[in-house]
């Protein structure tokens, strides 16, 4: 539980997005949103089950690398979309990748 919400913390701590930008719903099942600034930007899924598709493409363009930050998986940004499977959890907390 502790690593759930160190987790947690260390993704709102580094992603200013969470707490000033824009939210933006992107699907119901599973629940996913956007959250942006002008400097940062964010997609979290939550309820993930799965190999799940997550259609980003309003929020990363095609060839974008992300990283799952609740499971350390990298994924790239195709057809608007990028397909993962989360922890078990079923969160999926995506960023660019630098």
């Amino acid at each position: 539980m502790l690593e759930h919400w160190r987790t947690l913390g260390q993704f709102r701590k580094r992603h200013v997005a969470l707490a000033r930008g824009a939210h933006e719903k992107l699907a119901d099942v599973p629940y996913t949103f956007s959250r942006r600034t002008a400097s940062d930007k964010v997609v979290v899924a939550l309820g993930a089950k799965g190999s799940v598709t997550l259609k980003v493409g309003s929020v990363f363009p095609d060839g974008t690398p992300l990283r799952d930050a609740y499971s350390g998986a990298g994924t790239k940004v195709e057809g608007g979309a990028v397909t993962l499977t989360p922890h078990a959890r079923g969160v999926v907390l995506l960023e660019q990748r630098q």
